[in-house]
């Protein structure tokens, strides 16, 4: 059965929970309720704010374990979300388009994010992807125009279709154990300028680097002979033309409890393995 509450409608799953289904309010700044009749709202349903045009910050509770997909799909105004802590999985196209999200905070414990979840946020300009994420969509991040910085987590496996085409990523870092790289995954990335592929690749799609114009440097963590086994499909000259460094080893600091680093703590040293400095995940520096 239903139950509704104010401005709010929730199916009732079980006793106990239900999943919000309808909203008739026009507020700018959205707050999900923790329970509707007095059942505990567990889950926010299919394209439930799809296309709303006036919220522009919404907070989702604790509670909530499930959101369907494209639930704030097209919602133009939309700027600020606080997501819930337990949330396991961003479902597909559960953002697309919001073209004025600028940043979004992702769950420490998030496991998945499927295809074209963030897909047209041409305002998100950096995402931090937790480590606990073994699997990212095709296109999830396809389009985001403005989108410069974006860690990936290092359980990842495979980078899909599309994956990043049309951002202004400077710099990747590709984790090591990523299989395959998906056909136009960092496609009209015109900004960006390195790449660092770990051995473990065996396979670039067709595409995957196309218009990529700027991009000069190819940090290769295996050896030349092993870079040539890699299958390389069509489209990509903007990675072959570029100049390849073999047995790269990044540098990263990290299991370390550090709080700031001192005036000219790198200056006057020479740094000629690594041009990619990490710290926490986050690139320092891209290049030498």
């Amino acid at each position: 059965g239903t139950v509704s509450e104010g401005v709010w409608e929730a199916l009732v799953i079980d006793g106990k929970t239900c999943s919000i289904t309808r909203y008739s309010g026009n507020g700018k700044a959205v707050k999900i309720p923790d329970t509707v009749g007095g059942f505990t709202v567990t889950g926010i349903a299919e394209k439930f704010f799809f296309d709303h045009k006036e919220m522009v910050s919404v907070t989702i509770p604790s509670s909530v374990s499930q959101i369907g997909p494209s639930a704030f799909a097209q919602c133009s105004a939309l700027q600020n979300v606080v997501l819930p802590d337990e949330l396991k999985t961003i479902s597909e196209s559960l953002f697309n388009w919001c073209g004025n999200l600028k940043e979004i905070r992702l769950p420490a414990q998030l496991e998945k994010i499927a295809g074209y979840s963030f897909q047209g946020c041409s305002s998100l300009s950096a995402v931090d992807i937790p480590d606990s994420v073994v699997e990212i969509g095709n296109a999830a991040f396809d389009s985001c125009g403005s989108l410069k910085t974006v860690s990936l987590p290092k359980q990842l496996k495979r980078i899909e279709n599309d994956l990043f085409s049309y951002s202004v990523i400077e710099t990747i870092m590709i984790p090591d154990g990523v299989e395959s790289i998906g056909i136009c995954a960092f496609s009209t990335c015109t900004e960006l300028k390195s790449v660092v592929i770990p051995s473990s690749v065996r396979f670039i799609g067709e595409g995957a680097f196309e218009s990529d114009d700027n991009l000069r440097k190819v940090y290769y963590t295996g050896t030349k002979k092993e870079w040539q086994e890699i299958y390389i499909e069509a489209q990509n000259d903007a990675l072959l033309n570029a100049k390849i460094q073999f047995e790269y080893s990044p540098v990263s600091i990290e299991d370390a409890e550090i709080t700031g680093i001192k005036d000219m703590t790198f200056t006057g040293k020479r740094i000629t393995q690594s041009p990619v400095v990490t710290l926490d995940q986050k690139v320092l520096v891209a290049d030498i």
